[in-house]
């Protein structure tokens, strides 16, 4: 059990290993916040070497960082490792499970293992630590040595990664590296095979349609196709598709494209008759007369994936042809088949067809959709140009009256910059363009935005239901409104939102009046605009009142969003609520709020994968790093006062990601400050950062654990003397603190009282067993 591994562990040190670990954990380097990271590493390099920095470091190898910033992190880790003792550095390799033994020994070798840590990133060996970055891998070997010619073809083929048909068709670059290839495929030996993959892979970034075709023949001639990426094959099978993709969801798209069976007559000839384009099936049809042909003819695969992919094309086929796709393609995308490239290549298609029908909300529609799907600039575009064809005078007098000028694209993919034009024509009579704008405005307010993001996004449930109402008696939109205004879910929201208290948000109250307990419910990132799991709580919590607070400006809560949401739980939740008996809830971002609004109140909260430090967090997350770091007033969750740690007791669902659990070791460098405190901790071996509490709760669901979890924290906090609890003995105690914050997997009651430290298994909330 957790508390006898954990209190055994302890009892086992030697007494030498326990003075040591008597002083508290060592301070480490407070994250930078900043940017760009490589003066900070080059600043540690300089300084002196110790446990803290090392750990420091190690934090930082799997955060996204730029390529040189990654080079200054292996050069300070370097210059940290060879002037730690063993001691040291064994207890370092032991620390977060063990996965950067292989770095620290590369590192620690003469030479620094130079090659052996290129190849590691260029193969991906363990994507937590090592994670695939060519870009750094050049500037690695510029820095510190040239490449054999077998690393060579690896930094060539990941240079090319994610590269197109003919994309990089001019580069001077890729004519040297094809005839290095060349040559390493004609000198034979181990490097063959891989050079001419590598050298079809050029020729297809390159668009040569010739040395493509030859190149891919010789591959599999010589039965080196297995080792070719099927991202390439696509692109060659495409080939200047026009933007007509060949892309079905993922698990049929692994079916279907398999380099690996080029070899196979069946395989090629399933691939033939799945194509429907012309020039499409023309390279198959050549590539297979270039390959060995079977005594007698073959029959096709038959599996789900060739059908989808034989539907797709065909649409495509219908739409080059210049034939009407509009009811072939509602067939495909009312399924679950194409992947997100090929809802919007078919959606931009039917759109064009409306317009050439003369239906302009047909042709909205279709584009709204492309956009939801990838949010290509070009379906912008042309919806721009569909609106200046309806009515070219009254949209430029719209925009002008927008305060947009006259000279730029009105689209955007900030809805910010384009929703005053929407606005505009929505308040006008136009019998086209009002309603054209209502929708988009519905579907803004109703989504977030027009396009795939995370960031900027904006919900207005009121604004979006008045819209919706409208479009419902409009013909071109009535089943489109009348689907979302009859949505269970759209319709709890709409009713439970509160405008006229300040800040909005959600309060769904408790079917039972004289019930006293309250939830908060705090967003995530992805949610950060709305609000989260508003469905299952409303529905099974049914024992509390909730409110949900949602973060529209995305600055985790923090600076004026602090005190605007501290104020309306002043005004709503305490002159109703005692504190013992409301509790803050979810994880990330929302777990940040909902230990911060916690501890400042004096509530209980669960929590699972809280970003407790922004500035770590900036560094794992490059594309939210300026909205990270420019929180600045209430955006540390460990500058809270010891005495609000006591008064607030806390659930903390952790994983083993390296950001989630150093976040965790900063929020118990507080706990075990305490003298007073009620904990429940589960340290799961989960790397995923996001959605933890679903992974780790039984089939029942995440409200019950929430709702045993809750109830269990109320009974640990009403609990004076500890009976059912063993007792860490002093002299122990700061190993244990050590043993807690090292352990990759436990669960555990903790209780302190008047400093003393108490301990039992936690197996009263259900989650499930550790694996």
């Amino acid at each position: 059990m957790a508390r006898l591994v954990l209190l055994e562990a302890c009892v086992a040190a030697s007494p030498a290993v326990v003075s040591v670990a008597t002083v508290p954990r060592a301070a480490a380097p407070a994250f930078a916040r900043c940017e760009r990271l490589d003066a900070h590493f080059n600043a540690l390099a300089q300084g002196p070497a110790t446990e803290a920095v090392l750990r420091h470091l190690l934090v930082h190898v799997e955060a996204a960082l730029h390529p040189l910033d990654r080079v200054a992190l292996y050069d300070a880790l370097a210059a940290v490792v060879r002037a730690l003792d063993a001691q040291v550095l064994h207890a370092a390799t032991a620390l977060f499970d063990g996965r950067f033994r292989a770095l620290l020994r590369w590192l620690g070798a003469a030479g620094g293992a130079v090659e052996e840590i290129a190849w590691a990133h260029l193969e991906g060996a363990d994507n937590r630590v090592f994670c695939p970055d060519a870009a750094f891998v050049l500037r690695w070997l510029d820095r510190h040595g040239a490449a054999t010619p077998s690393l060579q073809l690896a930094a060539i083929r990941a240079r090319v990664a994610g590269q197109g048909w003919g994309a990089l068709a001019q580069d001077q670059q890729v004519l040297a590296e094809q005839q290095l290839c060349l040559a390493l495929a004609q000198d034979g030996g181990a490097l063959a095979a891989p050079a001419l993959c590598i050298a079809f892979e050029l020729a297809v970034v390159a668009g040569s349609e010739q040395a493509a075709l030859g190149l891919l023949a010789t591959c599999v001639q010589a039965g080196a196709h297995a080792g070719l990426r099927p991202a390439l094959l696509r692109a060659w099978l495409e080939a200047d598709g026009a933007g007509l993709p060949l892309a079905l969801q993922a698990p049929l798209q692994v079916q279907w494209l398999r380099p690996s069976a080029l070899h196979q007559p069946a395989y090629r000839a399933a691939l033939i008759a799945s194509l429907q384009r012309p020039a499409v099936r023309s390279r198959c049809v050549v590539l297979d007369a270039l390959l060995p042909q079977p005594a007698t003819p073959v029959q096709p695969e038959a599996r789900a994936a060739w059908r989808a992919l034989a539907q797709l094309d065909g649409v495509y086929a219908a739409a080059d042809a210049g034939e009407p796709v509009a009811a072939a393609a509602a067939a495909l995308l009312g399924g679950t088949t194409l992947a997100p490239a090929a809802v919007a290549a078919l959606q931009r298609r039917c759109a064009l067809e409306a317009i050439d029908q003369g239906d302009p909300h047909a042709a909205g529609v279709a584009l709204a959709a492309a956009r939801a799907a990838i949010g290509d600039a070009q379906d912008a575009a042309v919806l721009q140009q569909l609106l200046l064809a309806i009515d070219e005078a009254v949209v430029r007098a719209a925009a002008a009256s927008a305060g947009l000028p006259q000279d730029a694209a009105w689209t955007a993919t900030r809805w910010q910059d384009e929703a005053p034009l929407w606005r505009a024509l929505a308040e006008g009579a136009h019998e086209h363009l009002r309603p054209m704008a209502a929708y988009q405005l519905a579907r803004l307010y109703t989504d977030g935005s027009w396009v795939p993001c995370t960031t900027h996004k904006t919900q207005q449930l009121q604004a979006a239901q008045a819209l919706w109402t409208e479009l419902a008696g409009h013909p071109a939109y009535a089943a489109l409104a009348q689907r979302r205004l009859a949505s269970p879910s759209w319709q709890l929201m709409v009713q439970a939102e509160v405008r006229d208290a300040g800040r909005p948000h959600l309060w769904v109250p408790c079917a039972d009046p004289a019930a006293r307990r309250l939830l908060i419910v705090f967003s995530c990132v992805d949610s950060h605009h709305g609000y989260t799991q508003v469905n299952a709580l409303a529905r099974q919590m049914q024992d509390h009142h909730l409110l949900f607070i949602n973060n529209p400006e995305l600055n985790w809560y923090s600076d004026a969003v602090f005190d605007d949401v501290a104020a309306l739980i002043e005004a709503r939740v305490l002159p109703r609520f005692a504190r013992e008996d409301v509790s803050c809830y979810f994880g990330s971002m929302g777990g940040h709020a909902a230990l911060k609004f916690a501890l400042h109140f004096g509530f209980q909260a669960l929590v699972f994968n809280p970003q407790v430090d922004l500035a770590l967090w900036a560094a794992f997350r490059p594309q939210q790093r300026a909205l990270l770091l420019a929180a600045q007033a209430h955006a540390d969750v460990q500058q809270a006062a010891v005495a609000q740690f006591e008064q607030s007791p806390v659930c903390y669902f952790v994983g083993s990601s390296i950001a989630d659990r150093e976040a965790f070791s900063l929020w118990l460098a507080q706990v075990r400050t305490c003298r007073h405190g009620s904990f429940i901790v589960e340290k799961r071996p989960d790397p995923h950062h996001a959605g933890l509490i679903a992974r780790v709760a039984p089939r029942g669901g995440t409200v019950p654990l929430l709702q045993r979890s809750l109830e269990r924290l109320r009974e640990l906090r009403a609990v004076d003397v500890p009976h059912s609890h063993a007792e860490v003995p002093a002299a122990l105690l700061p190993r244990w603190w050590q043993q807690l914050d090292h352990a990759a997997a436990l669960k555990v009651e903790i209780l302190i009282r008047e400093g003393r430290v108490y301990l039992a298994d936690s197996n009263a909330i259900g989650s499930l067993p550790l694996a």
